[in-house]
């Protein structure tokens, strides 16, 4: 049955945590879903409303599903992968053998994904797909498992042209280059199919980097996301190395460079911005770009801390991602959002200047919602029909005493026992509900990706 038609009650919703600024909590509400969104939220809404599916909300928690703003799904595929290297050893530790992924093999790891971020309460996600050089049916492959499963997605297709001395791709030297212009057309085509035909999964345009791009590639990128209205999205400053090599190459910050090529702008986000300096901070504030925040792999791959303290100081939007699976090894954005809260007081000593749980909270909806173009995530009518439920009766949960604060505080111990995505429940009591779990795993290991990397001549 189409969202458009489905109808869904949850009834007798125990907690309802709406963050829309209004009440904080409210308890024993129904709420009802057609055609994708919320079309009432109260007590008692539910009586005589005819509804396809009723669930019962007695023992649940209720709230808008979480954003992942940055992840890479063909690593669902490599999880413990490469530890104890630093990025550019991992880089080639891992990526070689993941550009040469088949669509089904690809398809396989979306899922991976997806199933993984439902279960932690998650709605949505901008995968900075990469497979170098980019392919279309690798696009198709990687957007037709996003909706086979139910996930609500930005492909942010990951693309390349930079050279070094020998005339070798940067960051991948084993792929053929491809000049920009014909990487910019099949973003374009891309982009321009899932616009006709559908709304769940859409195709952004991601560089892969600065010192990976050159400004013919970047300048396009961001005429094609005006153009056609679809985000932007790139990694920045990740590490120390990378921040100084581009204040060499161009004898000023990666930050400076992208925003002298129009790079920058409310629909432009900036994956990790750990070695940004006060001014690329105000700038990337005053743009309106979103950076998105990826604790764990920063300290995974020994990165470093990104400044979340002057960000919030400057007024930057900020989100949350895990970063792929191969550099973080899960897909929770609860564990990413609980150590984003952590993380600065280590350094700043004023408890005032902590960010609150809620701010937390907003940063992996609101901030992730900015970052793929949508309108936050909220639990009153007109909102879309996104909702995550989780269990009462979760040790983390019981007994309910601040909402935010066990949710975001709990990390990757909380669970969601149900979620909505676009109106359709796709994970019920556990289980989701289009995809044969049993069979996915089966065919995941199947694929031995150990031996296969090993194949490659990648060494940890």
């Amino acid at each position: 049955m189409a969202a458009g038609s489905q109808r869904t009650a949850l009834v007798g919703v125990a907690c309802a945590v709406p963050l829309d600024g209004g009440p904080a909590m409210r308890t024993d509400v129904d709420i009802l879903v057609e055609g994708g969104c919320i079309t009432g939220i109260g007590t008692g809404i539910a009586a005589g409303w005819h509804a396809d599916i009723r669930i019962d909300g007695a023992r649940r928690l209720a709230m808008p599903g979480l954003v992942n703003a940055h992840t890479h799904s063909p690593e669902n595929l490599v999880r413990g992968i490469g530890d104890g290297l630093p990025l550019d050893r991992w880089l080639a530790r891992v990526w070689r053998r993941l550009d040469a992924l088949t669509p089904e093999q690809i398809r396989v790891a979306v899922l991976l994904g997806a199933a993984e971020m439902l279960r932690g309460g998650c709605t949505a996600v901008l995968d900075h797909f990469r497979q170098t050089p980019v392919r279309a049916e690798g696009v198709e492959a990687a957007v037709a498992a996003y909706e086979e499963i139910g996930l609500r997605a930005v492909v942010a297709v990951m693309v390349r042209d930079a050279l070094d001395g020998d005339g070798r791709l940067v960051g991948a030297p084993w792929a053929a280059p491809v000049p920009a212009a014909t990487i910019l057309d099949l973003c374009a085509a891309a982009a321009r199919n899932r616009a006709s035909t559908g709304t769940l999964v859409r195709v952004g345009v991601a560089p892969s980097g600065p010192l990976r791009a050159t400004d013919d590639l970047l300048a396009g990128a961001a005429a094609l996301g005006r153009r056609l209205g679809v985000p932007l999205h790139i990694h920045v400053d990740e590490t120390e190395a990378e921040a100084r090599e581009a204040r060499e190459r161009s004898g000023r910050s990666a930050i400076s460079r992208l925003h002298e090529l129009g790079f920058l702008s409310p629909g432009t986000s900036l994956a990790h911005c750990v070695w940004v300096g006060p001014e690329d901070v105000a700038c990337i504030a005053a743009a309106g770009s979103v950076v998105v925040h990826n604790p764990v792999s920063n300290l995974r791959l020994g990165a470093g801390v990104m400044p979340l303290t002057a960000m919030r100081k400057a007024g930057a939007r900020v989100a949350v991602g895990t970063d792929g699976a191969a550099s973080n090894d899960a897909q929770s954005v609860l564990e990413a959002a609980k150590l984003a809260a952590f993380l600065p007081r280590i350094d700043e000593p004023d408890a005032h200047a902590w960010p609150s749980c809620a701010e937390i909270a907003a940063m992996a909806i609101a901030g992730g919602a900015h970052a793929m173009g949508l309108e936050p995530g909220r639990l009153q009518p007109g909102a879309r029909a996104d909702v995550a439920l989780f269990d009462l009766d979760d040790p983390v949960l019981a007994p309910l005493n601040r909402p935010l604060e066990q949710l975001v505080l709990g990390g990757a111990s909380v669970r969601a026992s149900t979620v909505l995505v676009d109106g359709r429940v796709v994970l019920r009591d556990g289980r989701l509900t289009r995809v044969d779990e049993g069979r996915l795993y089966a065919e995941a290991r199947s694929l031995g990706m150990e031996d296969a990397l090993a194949a490659t001549g990648g060494a940890a």
